[in-house]
């Protein structure tokens, strides 16, 4: 399974770093990281559902914990054109086109809470939201 941020962000949210334990051997995008930093920054400074210091600790336990026991994916080793293609055919940005182009190419699912990149997504590949993963931990 290929993880996008949306995910990442939610099982942290409702987990704190058990909730990478879900996507342990599972595959995230290198940009994946600076997406999830970029929606905490969001939770916490702009919508206050957050304090920084949860943001920061959410994202040290993904730089720590997560990053040792995912797969990173180089968004340069995939097929550019094909990435360009899909988000101009798709109307969806390269960040969104990347994460479904990285699930095809690795034959793998994915899993994003995002609804909009779910529905598109799901034309080409299987999609899963995070919620369909979690069980008690």
């Amino acid at each position: 399974m290929l993880f996008d941020a949306s995910a990442i962000i939610n099982l942290l949210v409702a987990k704190g770093g058990a909730g990478l334990d879900i996507a342990r051997g599972n595959d995230i995008l290198d940009l994946t990281v600076y997406e999830a930093g970029n929606a905490l920054w969001k939770l916490s400074v702009l919508q206050h559902k957050i304090s920084s210091s949860e943001a920061d600790s959410l994202l040290g336990a993904l730089l720590r914990v997560g990053l040792d026991r995912m797969n990173v994916v180089r968004v340069s080793e995939l097929d550019h054109a094909a990435i360009s293609s899909l988000a101009r055919t798709e109307r969806v940005s390269y960040y969104d086109a990347s994460y479904v182009r990285a699930a095809i190419e690795r034959k793998c699912d994915l899993v994003t809470d995002d609804l909009r990149l779910s529905r598109m997504a799901s034309k080409l590949v299987t999609v899963k939201g995070s919620t369909d993963l979690l069980s008690p931990l």
